[in-house]
């Protein structure tokens, strides 16, 4: 998997012209999305590696979560969606057996200007009480020692419970397993 989050690969992009009737430059794989790969996903550890991971890209071994498609700056100017939407389908084009998932907040892709060719839309439900344990149980099982699971499990869902947050908050599949993680 790789993992980016997209206002910081925004960042990265040519700066939105000043003046409206000037056309925005477009990024591109090769000066903004690789780069950004390189540097911030692999950072020097693994940069080497870059070369196969779009080898894996191409072979459909991969899956990108482009995450937080609703939290890039300047988001709500037609520019900015425009230089996602075009590297978005660049790297469909690209990679077309790579599987690519899009995560926003329902309120910004339901507006329809953010919509994606090709892109069909889900949303995650809320958990009970018992598949958060669960969900918990398997988490820990891959993060503590194994003898230690029910207890992190116990002292987590503790911690949440304390904490007085919103029901659905907790009840969210991904904010329970960032709050975990």
């Amino acid at each position: 998997p790789i993992y980016i989050e997209l206002r910081s690969l925004v960042d990265d992009f040519p700066p939105l012209p000043e003046e409206m009737a000037t056309p925005a430059t477009m990024p591109s794989l090769s000066a903004h999305f690789w780069p950004y790969v390189k540097e911030k996903v692999l950072d020097l550890r693994l940069a080497a590696f870059e070369t196969e991971l779009a080898t894996l890209c191409l072979e459909g071994k991969t899956i990108l979560f482009l995450d937080g498609l609703d939290e890039v700056s300047q988001a709500d100017i037609d520019d900015r969606r425009l230089q996602l939407q075009r590297l978005i389908q660049e790297l469909t084009d690209t990679y077309p057996a790579m599987r690519i998932v899009v995560g926003s907040r329902p309120y910004a892709y339901d507006v329809g200007k953010w919509s994606l060719d090709g892109f069909g839309q889900v949303r995650l439900i809320d958990l009970p009480a018992d598949r958060l344990q669960r969900l918990a149980n398997r988490l820990f099982s891959v993060l503590v020692d194994p003898a230690s699971v029910a207890e992190q499990t116990k002292r987590f869902l503790g911690a949440l419970d304390k904490a007085n947050l919103e029901a659905s908050m907790v009840a969210n599949p991904l904010y329970f397993t960032l709050w975990l993680t």
